[in-house]
């Protein structure tokens, strides 16, 4: 479980693991691209620490 910043729901939305869309290694980290129960679509960077803000696509 983690949690993002959806401005779909305009606020933090708990996600669960059928949330995530795709999982990919970078040169900088992991990245967890998801998508929300309202269709929002975002990435995850977990890397960066709890505090940061999710890229919405």
């Amino acid at each position: 479980m983690f949690d993002v910043y959806c401005s779909g729901h305009g606020s933090r939305v708990l996600m669960g693991m059928d949330s995530v869309r795709r999982l990919r290694n970078t040169a900088h980290g992991p990245e967890v691209e998801w998508r929300c129960s309202c269709g929002t679509t975002g990435t995850w960077q977990p890397h960066r620490g709890a505090g940061s803000a999710a890229k919405v696509h």
